[in-house]
């Protein structure tokens, strides 16, 4: 199966079945190179295509402010699909500093779907200021939203990449520099595997109403 390299079989095991909310929270601050931004870019295209349609999913970009895709996760299908890829072949790296508290605060206080469980994946080079309160700020929703967080580039802040993965029992991976974000072929595990661990992943975000 298609996952998100360069290894997400922690994170979820098959995009194509999970019935998540999937938010891609994308860093297009000036710290982020032409090469950076390119790798996020065609990783996103490959992802966004691999959900199944139960899903729902939005894309936020951030610098100084921030711009969801959507005013709300969408539903996953044909249009919001071409919207979302139209969309993301146009993201640039434009300058100013990255915020990530103003999206993940606007990110956290979105309904809560019922049957839903929030995945959001973090895609990041630049160093937050204020790390300490970004990292509060998902512990205190980290019964309803799981973060999968990428340092990408030279030097990511370390600090802020692992303590969102850590806050909320998600993930972080820092991928080499030069290293391709690009799909792989995860054959390994069963399919009765591969759904414990989804249903597993539910249970544990079920405790907000929706």
């Amino acid at each position: 199966m298609l996952n998100f390299c360069p290894d997400l079989r922690t994170v979820q095991p098959d995009l194509g079945k999970a019935h998540g909310e999937f938010v891609f929270l994308v860093d297009r601050s000036g710290s982020m190179s032409a090469v950076d931004i390119s790798r996020v870019k065609d990783a996103l295209l490959v992802v966004l295509k691999s959900l199944r349609p139960a899903c729902l999913f939005n894309v936020v970009g951030f610098r100084s402010t921030f711009k969801a895709l959507f005013p709300a996760s969408q539903t996953y299908c044909e249009e919001s699909l071409a919207i979302a890829c139209e969309s993301v072949k146009r993201i640039r790296a434009d300058m100013g500093a990255a915020n990530v508290f103003s999206p993940l605060k606007w990110v956290v206080r979105q309904p809560i779907h019922r049957g839903h469980p929030r995945l959001l994946f973090l895609l990041t080079r630049g160093a937050a200021g204020d790390t300490g309160k970004v990292l509060e700020l998902l512990r205190n929703h980290a019964c309803s939203t799981r973060c999968y967080s990428f340092g990408i580039g030279r030097e990511p802040c370390r600090r802020l990449v692992r303590g969102l993965a850590a806050v909320s029992k998600g993930s972080a991976e820092f991928p080499a520099e030069g290293e391709r974000l690009q799909p792989k072929d995860q054959g390994t595990g069963s399919k009765r595997e591969t759904r414990d661990k989804i249903r597993t992943s539910r249970k544990q975000l079920q405790c907000q109403p929706s």
